[in-house]
């Protein structure tokens, strides 16, 4: 198994290599904002729900050769309920716009790339949780699933994941597209929470 210092290395040089992306992404996502109301939560877990649910289709092919418990780290289904608990039908839910313009993955390391992504959002998952929890009353199990996802899980399905991540993209050409792939990923999602403001 890939020692965990080198899995840290690459974490590390893959949140070098995204941070412009990230911080877009965080530019266009106010989830932290004081004045954040239900009505706004629902809003952008909606927006959520629009490119979590395509994307993971995407990587569903994927899953078996990933070998990190995909299932289990699908996101979508959590939405759909924090959306339901705020209100909306399973026809509404199901009627709700989704992202068309999703990066490319037409190999392994673009997939890993994808779902670096995905899976760095549920570290910072926490600190939104503790932050709605306070603000907005919703909790695990009661519209906050999606930032709950892993529970007390977050840092072992990360170093799981991490450790997957170094294995599949140990060649530096693979790391080089895997990186691109995440980056493709963090400017989709900006520009589709970007266009939820302006469309």
């Amino acid at each position: 198994m890939v020692r965990d210092a080198a899995a840290e290395a690459l974490w590390n040089r893959f949140k070098m290599a995204t941070a412009a992306q990230h911080r877009r992404v965080e530019r266009t996502f106010p989830i932290l904002e004081p004045t954040l109301t239900r009505a706004d939560y629902r809003f952008w877990l909606a927006r959520l729900h629009g490119f979590y649910g395509p994307l993971e289709a995407v990587l569903d092919p994927w899953a078996p050769e990933m070998a990190i418990d995909w299932p289990a780290r699908r996101k979508a289904l959590h939405l759909q309920a924090d959306l339901r608990h705020l209100g909306l039908s399973a026809e509404a839910i199901a009627a709700l716009p989704r992202c068309a313009a999703l990066p490319a993955v037409g190999e392994l390391a673009a997939a890993f790339g994808v779902t670096y992504v995905l899976e760095g959002a549920t570290l910072g998952g926490r600190l939104i949780a503790r932050q709605l929890s306070a603000r907005l009353a919703v909790v695990a199990g009661a519209g906050a699933d999606f930032f709950n996802a892993y529970g007390d899980e977050v840092d072992a399905r990360w170093l799981a994941f991490r450790l997957r991540l170094a294995a599949a993209v140990a060649a530096p050409e693979l790391e080089a597209r895997a990186i691109d792939a995440a980056c493709d990923t963090f400017d989709a999602l900006g520009n589709w929470l970007h266009a939820g403001l302006t469309g």
